[in-house]
């Protein structure tokens, strides 16, 4: 059976919306507001997401980006109280269609229903590698704990599991950017994640934010040739984030992070809980301004083509 999506923070909306489409003979999953959509997404597997577009703190636009980011190619209805949704700069191939609420009784069967025989997007293989060491350690019955290190930079990767693999107390594996860190993180468990904030693709501090919004709570440290302090405290709001290291000095002194990394490692099982309490609650504030300089997940991208498209569907 076919599934459907109804992510709005309205209880009327989403019932209402189930009622319209209850002919279509599909499975209904409410979600309450963008990042609990995100989560039942990954959770469901649906086949249409209708999504409210102003709903408080994570809207529809951006809830759209997480997925997109995601690679969850979810064909996505918009529903809003608004006319016009043009103005928006966030544009992207998921959205195929929008309906204001003032028209949903006469137009969203139709379009649910069309897009519900849409073709099912193709997804994209994730072949992300994991060294046979990675492999082998991830078999084993070991207690050691487990680093995940985010790092672009070959020489500089070399040089961060060096160090650690000289302690002999770490599991260690390594990512080359944010989007292939989020998918071994949630494979791996990782004790803690060691990462880049610069890197292509998606940055440290949007994979760090997208892991908070997924609900996975992973002890992070950022590892950055940046220490001006508006970057440290940025990176510090979000809930998870351990520490700071500056890449000059691990270069400088390996034995001095060794020892940062395992004062790091140390959590107590009371911090581990009030983390994953935190990840449930969601701190928006805190999730927004950590991004604030670079937007993280809440950066805006305009894209006049999507715009063109949207307005042909409507006319």
């Amino acid at each position: 059976m076919q599934k459907v999506l109804i992510v709005d923070d309205s209880e009327i909306i989403r019932k209402g919306v189930e009622t319209l489409l209850k002919p279509l003979d599909v499975e209904f999953f409410h979600a309450v507001n963008g990042i609990d959509g995100v989560r039942k997404a990954l959770r469901h597997h649906p086949d249409v997401i209708t999504m409210d577009v102003e709903m408080p703190h994570l809207n529809g636009f951006y809830t759209a980006r997480i997925l997109n980011m995601l690679e969850l190619k979810i064909p996505i209805i918009f529903i809003s109280s608004k006319t016009e949704i043009e103005e928006s700069p966030n544009r992207f191939p998921t959205i195929v269609n929008y309906c204001s609420k003032t028209k949903l009784q006469t137009d969203l069967l139709g379009m649910v229903s069309d897009a519900l025989k849409i073709e099912p997007w193709e997804y994209k293989d994730l072949t992300y590698t994991l060294k046979q060491r990675e492999a082998l350690d991830l078999l084993s019955l070991s207690e050691r704990k487990k680093i995940l290190v985010l790092e672009d930079s070959r020489m500089m990767m070399s040089v961060i599991l060096e160090h650690l693999d000289q302690t002999g107390l770490f599991e260690l594996f390594h990512a080359p950017d944010g989007k292939e860190g989020i998918f071994k993180a949630t494979m791996i468990q990782p004790d803690l994640i060691l990462t880049d904030i610069e890197m292509p693709g998606m940055d440290g501090i949007t994979m760090a934010q997208t892991l908070y919004i997924m609900g996975h709570p992973f002890p992070i440290a950022f590892v950055t040739s940046k220490s001006d302090v508006q970057t440290v405290e940025r990176a510090m709001k979000l809930d998870g984030v351990r520490g700071f290291l500056i890449k000059h000095e691990i270069l400088k002194d390996g034995m001095l992070f060794q020892k940062r990394v395992i004062e790091l490692m140390d959590v107590s099982p009371e911090q581990k809980e009030a983390l994953e309490q935190n990840y449930q609650k969601i701190d928006m504030e805190k999730l927004k301004s950590s991004g604030e300089k670079s937007g993280g997940v809440f950066k805006t991208q305009y894209n006049p083509e999507k715009k063109r498209q949207l307005s042909q569907i409507r006319r």
